[in-house]
């Protein structure tokens, strides 16, 4: 639901326009719109692809931290191998690729990362959480 900018009548979204047309005259909402101008748009942006782009699809993550950087590694593949005498069972997770980023870098990611999730559960409901590996 949403509210008309004119009057404050509350309508569904995809009624705000018949609920102008029904219920504001064209004079009524041209003033409006004078008096209320569009903000400035925001800057385009787009993400280009380069020649040497490539997807990796991700089911799990390491991360790292060093003194100058937070390190990412994107997994799909585990192996495990059963334990042997005097040696127990190993799992081991298969890096495809390692992102290396700056600390603020990867606090913007972190946001933009709540961001999608939060998106995410909102169409299409919450993530169960799974456990810790």
């Amino acid at each position: 639901m949403m509210f008309c900018p004119m009057c404050g009548v509350e309508v569904k979204n995809n009624d705000l326009l018949m609920h102008v047309k029904q219920s504001h005259s064209q004079e009524e909402f041209e003033e409006f719109i004078n008096q209320n101008p569009p903000p400035n748009p925001l800057p385009l942006t787009q993400v280009i692809r380069g020649e040497n782009f490539s997807k990796q699809y991700s089911t799990n993550w390491a991360i790292g931290v060093t003194e100058f950087d937070i390190r990412i590694d994107v997994m799909n593949e585990r192996r495990t191998t059963p334990p042997s005498p005097g040696r127990p069972e190993l799992v081991q997770f298969i890096s495809e690729v390692q992102i290396i980023s700056t600390p603020i870098s990867a606090k913007i990611l972190l946001q933009r990362l709540e961001d999608a999730v939060e998106l995410f559960e909102k169409k299409y409901g919450e993530i169960s959480q799974p456990k810790s590996e």
